[in-house]
């Protein structure tokens, strides 16, 4: 079984009383008007780019093999239709202006991350 997680907060002190290890899964069908995790709303894994912190070096369009990212005036589109949703600008931005909301993860692999959160061997 599968689940597309968006975040996984250690130390967490919030919503709740001690310390814990939370988990953020993709797909609230809430729609909360006080919702400060917005990324959580759509259940597929979203692929955002920040314009204004990209310093327009082009990495990612040279090195995006499906060929979907460009320069649109001075800023860089996606063409979401040519986009494989592979992740790699994401990987290779040295600004961090590209980011990929979610992660499809089963059970295992949320438990060896929370694992190495506490050192568990």
């Amino acid at each position: 079984m599968t689940g597309c997680i968006f975040d996984i907060k250690k130390y967490a002190i919030h919503d709740g009383p001690s310390i814990r290890t939370t988990l953020f899964f993709k797909g609230c069908p809430l729609r909360c008007l006080w919702c400060h995790n917005l990324e959580g709303i759509f259940s597929d894994i979203q692929r955002i780019h920040h314009a204004k912190i990209c310093v327009g070096c082009g990495q990612c369009i040279d090195q995006c093999s499906a060929g979907a990212l460009s320069f649109k005036g001075d800023e860089i589109a996606r063409d979401k239709v040519l986009c494989t949703g592979c992740g790699h600008c994401a990987d290779i931005c040295p600004a961090l202006s590209h980011e990929t909301l979610g992660k499809a993860m089963d059970v295992d692999q949320i438990l060896t991350e929370i694992e190495k959160i506490f050192h568990i061997h």
